[in-house]
């Protein structure tokens, strides 16, 4: 019997698909991390990364605004490039657009794309626009990295600190939300982060990533984890998707230099990926991740 989608999952459907590619010399890093790394300039990497919105399942078209829908399908791109340290430079933009749509409409999602672009000094040089039923958004983005900076979702130590940016939220503003390319900066050049991933699905399934990557497991503290905004349950709280906060990971001797507004949330332990979450009374249990999934 033929195996759904739905039976396997999007990450082993990536894994699969990582599998049968080849790629070669030029290519650092390839599938598997928050932004492919190429071979570039003697002392940079470019990283190259591409995410895709869709209408119904990433905004409802009924309760966003064009500049808002235009904003996200950006600052999730940036926020691939902020999880490896880099700074985003050159991007195309790819639209799927229903004919009903009105031009002011599609103007105005372009409208929101390149106020986010300024922002952040990207330059917009090309894409493509066709027909479709739902409105579909999907930008490619290049970006560039010191090479003593790249940051990725491997290589995170036993006994290494885990900290976010800020806190998580149960309604998190997953429309305009602002990309963390200062902080990664701040990251990457003060911290010596030794694993790094934005929480686009779930603190729970990104900490994940990160910990079958390294080959580590990890102890999380329920006392320690921020919640912003009105206040809900931290066990409801971290497998809730498009935070687009930083995890990350750095040696306990850095832990002097973190700014205000980084929480350390936990820390890495052993060589199993396993997440033991610890309860504000001290009770230890392994956990499993439930954040967003596609299939």
């Amino acid at each position: 019997m033929k195996r759904r989608l739905s039976d396997i999952g999007e990450f082993n459907l990536i894994e699969s698909i990582a599998k049968t590619v080849k790629t070669g010399p030029s290519v650092i890093r390839g599938i598997g991390d928050d932004c492919a790394v190429l071979g570039y300039k003697k002392n940079k990497y470019l990283l190259f990364t591409t995410d895709m919105i869709i209408e119904g399942v990433h905004f409802d078209r009924k309760k966003a605004s064009p500049l808002s829908i235009g904003h996200k399908a950006l600052a999730v791109n940036i926020s691939d490039i902020a999880a490896c340290g880099g700074t985003p430079k050159w991007a195309v933009v790819s639209a799927g657009i229903p004919k009903y749509i009105d031009n002011s409409y599609a103007n105005d999602i372009y409208k929101g794309i390149n106020n986010l672009a300024q922002k952040f000094g990207i330059d917009l040089v090309g894409g493509d626009t066709n027909r479709s039923e739902k409105l579909v958004l999907s930008i490619a983005l290049l970006g560039e990295v010191l090479k003593d900076e790249l940051v990725l979702r491997q290589g995170a130590q036993q006994g290494d600190s885990l900290v976010l940016t800020g806190p998580l939220r149960e309604k998190p503003d997953h429309l305009r939300f602002m990309p963390k390319i200062k902080e990664s900066r701040f990251i990457a050049k003060k911290l010596m982060p030794t694993a790094m991933i934005d929480i686009s699905d779930g603190l729970l399934s990104d900490l994940e990533h990160i910990l079958k990557k390294s080959q580590k497991g990890a102890f999380l503290y329920e006392s320690l984890i921020p919640i912003g905004g009105k206040k809900a349950p931290v066990k409801k709280v971290i497998n809730i998707g498009e935070q687009f906060e930083l995890l990350f990971t750095i040696p306990k001797s850095m832990l002097k230099f973190i700014p205000k507004g980084f929480y350390v949330i936990g820390e890495i332990s052993g060589s199993r990926p396993f997440i033991t979450f610890v309860g504000c009374s001290g009770e230890r249990k392994k956990i499993n991740p439930r954040g967003y999934t596609h299939f």
